[in-house]
């Protein structure tokens, strides 16, 4: 009798636990919430007080502008996704270089690179005196190494996005003044570098990020890092257009090594004319029956085009002369597809 009612007033006792939950009660579910927030205002610091260090954690990026896939008729038409770059499929680290400047270049987003390096720094117990997520620079503290004593060497690491924002370009900066110089006199305007300190930095991270192949650490801090990437696609040009916000030899020489694959040969580059003949293998899928689905395949086809390099500013602008807006687009996407 007794363990009747035992379990009787547990069964109760569970019941009116039941209660407590719901949308109104005190344990309520929060999982609707989010439909009904809004956003707060941000926290304003007085003035007098430094605001370097005070940025959103969880930035709301920006949404671009679709483009509404319409044909001739006004219906809606989706079309044949781009093809992948398989090369971006696996972890690729490189040493670029390009007339004085080299930089390590590596198809990860920066908020998967900023930690390792942050890691890698802290292992080698290599003091940091400023890091700025948003800026993406990370500054060291003053190194002696042993081979010249009578130096101090500083380090500057600019961590920035790629051509793309899945793809990350490290560049290394030098100081070094004598070890009784006062610190008030460092500069970075490249007069106190040195090629070989700033190379073999350069090497050490290469190796580094080539070695943590796996490392899947995501900074959210980092998430906006080093701004915008290095290439876009405007498509409300009268044709479209391939922005890549570099200088004129770099977009140049990213041109000359990433154009060729299966889908682009390069025929003739004509700088001096700002002009690039490519052929284009156009791939479309056939409308086709069970049968002939068997024994057809998809209809191939080679197209010629040719593009025009400007330089605009302090970008470089690629277009496609004289072609239909759907033609051009293709060739634009698969080319930024292609870059690297």
């Amino acid at each position: 009798m007794r363990f009747k009612l035992l379990a009787l007033s547990a069964a109760l006792g569970l019941g009116t636990g039941c209660s407590w939950f719901g949308l109104e009660q005190d344990f309520r579910d929060k999982g609707e919430d989010y439909k009904t927030a809004s956003s707060i205002t941000i926290v304003q610091v007085p003035p007098e007080y430094d605001t370097s260090r005070i940025r959103d954690v969880f930035v709301i990026p920006d949404v671009p502008q679709q483009v509404e896939f319409v044909d001739e008729d006004g219906d809606f038409a989706v079309p044949r996704p781009t093809a992948l770059n398989a090369q971006r499929d696996f972890q690729r680290v490189k040493i670029k270089r390009l007339a004085n400047r080299q930089w390590v270049s590596i198809n990860v987003s920066p908020a998967a690179v900023w930690p390792r390096l942050r890691s890698w720094l802290n292992q080698q117990q290599l003091d940091v005196v400023a890091a700025d997520p948003s800026a993406g620079t990370i500054e060291t503290a003053w190194l002696v190494f042993n081979d010249t004593p009578e130096t101090k060497d500083r380090f500057r690491i600019h961590v920035e996005p790629g051509f793309v924002s899945s793809m990350t370009e490290i560049r290394v900066e030098h100081a070094q003044l004598t070890r009784e110089a006062d610190d008030a006199l460092l500069s970075w305007d490249g007069t106190q570098s040195n090629d070989q300190r700033e190379s073999w930095l350069v090497d050490q991270i290469a190796n580094i990020l080539a070695s943590q192949s796996d490392a899947e650490t995501v900074s959210l801090l980092a998430s906006e890092i080093g701004g915008e990437p290095k290439s876009a696609i405007d498509l409300e040009a009268a044709t479209p257009t391939l922005i890549l916000r570099v200088d004129v030899d770099r977009a140049w020489a990213t041109l000359a090594s990433s154009l060729n694959s299966d889908t682009i040969t390069v025929m003739q580059s004509r700088r001096d004319e700002s002009a690039i003949d490519i052929s284009y293998t156009n791939t479309q899928e056939e409308d086709s029956g069970w049968f002939s689905g068997w024994f057809g395949g998809d209809d191939v086809t080679v197209e010629s085009f040719t593009l025009v390099v400007t330089e605009v500013g302090d970008e470089v602008h690629l277009t496609v002369l004289g072609n239909d807006f759907a033609s051009s687009r293709r060739v634009i996407e698969t080319i930024r597809n292609q870059i690297d």
